[in-house]
Parts: C-alpha cells; sequence; structure tokens
C-alpha cells in the first residue's frame, strides 16, 4: 500500500537506461517517453541525455541515426557471442528491438547467430566457465 507514485517513472528510466546499456544507444524521443512524454521540458531532456552520454550510451537525435546504431548493435552482439559461445534473448532483443527492427532482420539475425555457432538462451544466469 506504501507504493512510491514515482515508481513507475523510476521504472521506465532504469528500463531506457539497461536498454542502451545493451544496445550502446537511445534516441531522444526514447529519452522524452521515459521522462513522461513530448511535454517533458527540453532542458530535462538534453540533461538526461548528457548523463547517458557520459555513462558510454549514445543518444541519437532522430530514427536515421538509429539504423546505423542497430547494426552496431548487431555487431556488438556477435561479438560477445563469440568470446562466451551464447547470447541471451534479452540481449537480442536489445539489439533488436521489435518496434524497430523488421520481423525478417530478426529471423536473419537469429539464423546467422546460429550459423556461427552462437546459442541463444533464456537469460544470463549459465554459467560461461569463469
Amino acid at each position: 500500500m506504501n507504493r512510491s507514485p514515482f515508481r513507475p517513472w523510476v521504472q521506465r528510466i532504469e528500463a531506457l537506461v539497461a536498454a542502451g546499456r545493451a544496445r550502446g544507444r537511445v534516441t531522444r524521443a526514447e529519452v522524452e517517453a521515459a521522462l513522461g512524454g513530448p511535454a517533458t521540458p527540453a532542458a530535462l531532456v538534453d540533461e538526461w541525455m548528457a548523463a547517458l552520454q557520459a555513462q558510454g550510451i549514445a543518444v541519437a537525435e532522430a530514427e536515421d541515426a538509429v539504423l546505423d546504431a542497430t547494426t552496431a548493435g548487431v555487431k556488438r552482439l556477435i561479438e560477445r557471442g563469440k568470446v562466451r559461445g551464447y547470447v541471451t534473448f534479452d540481449e537480442v532483443n536489445a539489439a533488436l528491438p521489435a518496434d524497430r527492427a523488421s520481423t525478417e532482420l530478426i529471423e536473419d539475425t537469429l539464423s546467422s547467430l546460429g550459423e556461427m555457432g552462437i546459442t541463444i538462451i533464456e537469460s544470463g544466469t549459465e554459467d560461461d566457465g569463469g
């Protein structure tokens, strides 16, 4: 009953940061959405964009930059998979978000990962020998 009214906002910010870390980038629109929508003051959005960039997360102003970033995200996913021998479904979803990637691109990426001998697992809890 003592649930904080800020919890949904905090969850959106946590999800934005997690997605940004997994993909290596977020868009300005994603930052705005996490902060409450297009009515969010531009200064607050800019402040959060700078904070994300300070954490090594690229922030794209427009969707065109997202296509290049998606390619980079897939490359990072493949590199991670080659090192570990597996990637998680969460990592694939972060690199290829369903709202931005076509079904064909997702299927092609999954197929390519399999052809490279990279297994896709449910979660990152599998022991990777470390």
